[in-house]
C-alpha cells in the first residue's frame, strides 16, 4: 500500500511531543466540550430526524445543570401547558424535572412541542451560547493542550479535511462515553442518516467518508461500525508515549542481509546506496526509489 507507506514515513518524521502537554479530563476539556454540543446543535436543528431517546440530551444537561434547565423550562413553559401535556401523552412523572433524569424531560418536551417553540429557542440559544464560551476557553488557553496536540498531528499527517476530521472527532467523543454509544445504534441507513445531521454532511457524502476506501478506514483510524480503533484512542488520549507510526510498522532488529544477497543491485549500485546511506541526517530517513522491470517487483 504505496500511499500508507508515504503516511508513515512522513509519521515517523513529525515534531515531537511536547513534554510539556498537558493531560486534560476529556470531560473537562474545553475543545471536545465545544465540538460536542456543536454537534448536539447540529442534530436538534436537524428537523428529519426524531430524537427519541434521553441520551441525545444528556450533553445538553452537563452543559446548562439540572438547575438551569428547570429555570428554562419554567421561563418558556407554563405549568398549565406542563399539566396539559402529561395529561394527554400519560407522562406526568417523565415531566417533573425534580424527580426524573432532566434528559428525559427533555427528551419529551422537545418532542412535543412545536418548532417555533420559545422553549425550543432559548434553549438552542443557551446552547450555541456555552458551546461559544467553550470555544474561547479552548483557543484563550495558554498550556499546551495534549489531545489536542495529538489529534493536529494526526489531522495533518493524514491530511485529513474537515468532515473527516470531524467524523474521527465524533467518534472518539462517542468511545469517551461525553455522548453515549446509543446515539448511534442503529442500522447502517439510520446511522449514516444521523451522522449526515450531525456534522452536517450529506447521506452520500458521509457514506464516501466511510467507506472502505476513504482514509479513515484505510488509516485504521475507525472500524467497520465507525468506531474508532482502541490504538488511535490510546495515542490521543495519552496513554501511550509509542510512536504512532508503530502500529503500522516495526523496527527490524535482525542481522541485515549481507551486500552480496542483492545480486546485481549490490554489483552495480552498491557503492552508490552506501554513499546516499553516508549523507542520511542523524534521526532522520531517506527516500531512495529502486526499479527494475515490468513485473520485478
Amino acid at each position: 500500500m504505496p500511499e500508507l507507506q508515504e503516511v508513515c514515513a512522513e509519521t515517523s518524521q513529525c515534531s515531537p511531543i511536547s513534554p510539556s502537554a498537558e493531560v486534560v479530563n476529556p470531560r473537562e476539556n474545553p475543545f471536545l466540550l465545544g465540538k460536542l454540543l456543536q454537534f448536539v446543535i447540529n442534530l436538534m436543528q436537524s428537523h428529519n430526524l426524531p430524537l427519541e431517546h434521553g441520551d441525545f440530551f444528556e450533553p445538553c444537561v452537563n452543559a446548562l445543570t439540572s438547575e438551569g434547565i428547570c429555570q428554562l423550562v419554567a421561563a418558556t413553559c407554563s405549568e398549565e401547558l406542563l399539566t396539559e401535556m402529561a395529561k394527554s401523552g400519560g407522562r406526568r412523572n417523565v415531566l417533573n424535572l425534580k424527580e426524573n433524569p432532566p434528559e428525559d424531560s427533555l427528551c419529551v418536551l422537545w418532542n412535543r412541542l412545536p418548532r417555533g417553540s420559545q422553549f425550543k429557542k432559548q434553549l438552542l440559544e443557551s446552547l450555541q451560547k456555552k458551546a461559544a464560551e467553550y470555544h474561547r476557553l479552548a483557543e484563550g488557553s495558554a498550556t499546551v493542550n495534549l489531545f489536542q496536540q495529538r489529534f493536529s498531528e494526526l489531522v495533518r499527517v493524514f491530511e485529513l479535511d474537515a468532515r473527516e476530521t470531524d467524523m474521527l472527532l465524533l467518534s472518539y467523543l462517542r468511545n469517551i462515553d461525553l455522548w453515549k454509544r446509543s446515539t448511534l445504534d442503529s442500522c447502517r441507513y439510520s446511522k449514516i442518516q444521523t451522522i449526515g445531521a450531525i456534522l452536517q454532511i450529506p447521506f452520500l457524502a458521509v457514506a464516501k467518508i466511510l467507506a472502505d476506501t476513504g482514509k479513515l478506514r484505510k488509516y485504521f483510524c475507525i472500524d467497520k461500525d465507525y468506531d474508532i480503533n482502541e490504538g488511535v484512542d490510546a495515542f490521543l488520549a495519552g496513554l501511550t508515549n509509542e510512536p504512532f507510526v508503530s502500529r503500522y510498522f516495526i523496527r527490524h532488529t535482525e542481522v541485515a542481509l549481507p551486500w552480496a544477497m542483492h545480486g546485481k543491485l549490490a554489483e552495480q549500485h552498491g557503492e552508490v546506496l552506501k554513499a546516499l546511506l553516508a549523507t542520511r541526517e542523524s534521526g532522520r530517513g531517506i527516500s531512495i526509489l529502486l526499479y527494475g522491470e515490468p513485473g520485478t517487483g
